[in-house]
C-alpha cells in the first residue's frame, strides 16, 4: 500500500492539536510548545521523505518479480537465450533513473527498444524479426525514447 502523504499530514496535525491542548491545560508555555512542535514536525517530514524516496526506487524483490514475470510470459517476444542477456543488462545498469525508465516501458516497447539499442538492429530488421511493420517498430522506439527522457 502506498504512503498517503496528505492523509498522514492530516493525522499528524490532528494528533498534534490534541497534544497541544493537553500541554496548555497543564500550563506549558508557548515557547516550549512551539519547540516541541518544530521537533515533531521535522521528524514527521523525515519520515515522509523516507517513504517518498522508498516509493521512487523499486525494491530488489519486486525488480526480480518484474523481470521474472516478463520472462515467463508466454507471449514474450524474446527467447530464453535473450532473457539471460536482458537480466545481465539490467544488472549492469548503475543509473537508477534509467533502470526505472526501462521498467516503466510497456513490455513490447521494451523488447523493441532493447533490440534497437543493445543489439543495434535497424527498424526494418526488428520488424522482420518480430513480424511487425517498420512504422510500428519506429513508433515503439520513439515512444520508448520519449518515456526514457522523462526519467533522465
Amino acid at each position: 500500500m502506498r504512503f498517503n502523504h496528505k492523509r498522514e499530514l492530516q493525522e499528524f496535525m490532528a494528533d498534534w492539536e490534541a497534544q497541544e491542548a493537553i500541554m496548555r491545560q497543564h500550563g506549558m508555555d508557548d515557547e516550549a510548545i512551539s519547540a516541541l512542535f518544530d521537533h515533531d514536525y521535522r521528524a514527521f517530514n523525515a519520515t515522509r521523505q523516507y517513504y517518498r524516496q522508498k516509493e521512487e526506487f523499486v525494491s530488489e524483490q519486486s525488480e526480480a518479480e518484474y523481470l521474472h514475470a516478463h520472462a515467463m510470459d508466454k507471449t514474450a517476444l524474446i527467447g530464453p537465450e535473450d532473457l539471460v542477456l536482458t537480466l545481465e543488462l539490467f544488472d549492469q545498469i548503475e543509473n537508477p533513473a534509467l533502470l526505472n525508465g526501462l521498467k516503466a516501458l510497456k513490455k513490447a516497447d521494451l523488447e523493441v527498444f532493447l533490440l534497437f539499442a543493445v543489439e543495434g538492429l535497424s527498424g526494418a530488421e526488428i520488424g522482420r524479426r518480430l513480424g511487425q511493420t517498420q512504422q510500428n517498430v519506429s513508433l515503439k522506439i520513439l515512444r520508448a525514447k520519449n518515456i526514457l527522457k522523462n526519467f533522465l
